[in-house]
């Protein structure tokens, strides 16, 4: 009776094991690699981590989990390839989700992965800064432990990430007038910033009158307008306005300015150029809109004439004086 039912476990145990996939306890997922890009950082700017990873052993590894930990100092932007599913699941942690990891027992770097990070450095640069990085993989079937995870510590250099913003005034403006520019440097950091340049080119419906900024020196040429201001300019500050006069030589429309701040040469960098622009479009109104129009006056006398007067204008438009 023992016998028997030794046989039974015996094939009970066989028929269970045939359920299982083919190499299910035979799989070592493992990174291969992991490199950040660039390094050193600039504080406020981005850099990529690129993990490798492989299954060098004869069966898939499934529902294999690739994590990336950053404790502190930076935030996550992005990853690729899509299919890697990488998604922030807290502040510090993103999580890809890559499924099945083929078996690559003889190491073809054909089936090799390779998943890009994309995060952007928040911790201010220079005196030693570094954030750390961990990179760990896990599947439901790996048999060795050993060569799950890589860590890259990146270095920070200080960046300030420079920003600028126009007013115009007055808009709409009357072709023949002045208009006046406002122009406000920020700095949104992480280190301050140093020395700054700021130019803005005129439109060529325009001339230029002044320009002028508290600590900024101001030159023209040929319509562009060039301020620069030694530093330093403290994160979250913004440095005094620069106000730039001209007059509008336009008789009607739109009048595009545009204007950019950036770092002198040799300075702190700025790790982020999106949002060193700004431009403004003012329209442009009619110097004197009462002669803009005709009126017709009709006269009828007893004996039956109609006279009649009509009035127009040229030239339309007229410019000022």
């Amino acid at each position: 009776m023992r016998g028997t039912r030794s046989v039974v476990r015996r094939r009970l145990a066989g028929a269970l094991f045939a359920l299982l996939p083919l190499g299910a306890w035979a799989a070592d997922p493992q990174i291969t690699s992991m490199t950040d890009t660039p390094d050193p950082a600039t504080a406020g700017g981005l850099y990529t981590y690129a993990v490798g990873i492989d299954n060098t052993d004869a069966g898939d590894a499934t529902n294999t989990v690739l994590t990336l930990n950053v404790p502190s100092g930076a935030t996550f932007v992005s990853a690729s390839p899509a299919n890697a599913n990488c998604v922030a699941t807290s502040a510090t942690l993103v999580t890809c989700s890559i499924g099945t990891l083929v078996s690559n027992p003889s190491s073809d770097p054909a089936l090799r992965r390779t998943i890009n990070l994309t995060w952007r450095a928040l911790v201010a640069g220079g005196g030693g800064a570094v954030i750390a990085g961990t990179a760990t993989v896990t599947s439901d079937n790996d048999t060795n432990l050993t060569n799950n995870t890589q860590s890259v510590n990146t270095t920070v250099n200080s960046g300030a990430d420079l920003r600028l913003t126009k007013t115009d005034a007055p808009d709409p403006v009357i072709g023949g007038a002045n208009i006046t520019y406002t122009l406000t440097a920020f700095n949104d950091g992480p280190n301050a910033a140093g020395n700054l340049v700021l130019s803005d080119s005129l439109p060529g419906s325009s001339t230029f009158i002044s320009a002028s900024g508290d600590g900024w020196s101001c030159s023209h040429t040929a319509g562009v307008v060039t301020c620069t201001r030694n530093g330093p300019l403290a994160v979250g500050a913004s440095a005094p306005p620069v106000t730039v006069v001209a007059t509008v030589n336009a008789s009607g429309g739109n009048i595009t300015n545009s204007a950019s701040i950036n770092p002198a040469v040799g300075v702190t960098p700025d790790p982020n150029t999106d949002n060193n622009t700004a431009t403004i479009s003012t329209s442009d109104n009619d110097p004197n809109p009462t002669n803009n129009s005709a009126s017709i006056t009709y006269n009828t006398l007893p004996d039956g004439a109609d006279l009649r007067i009509a009035k127009s204008k040229s030239p339309n438009p007229v410019a000022q004086g």
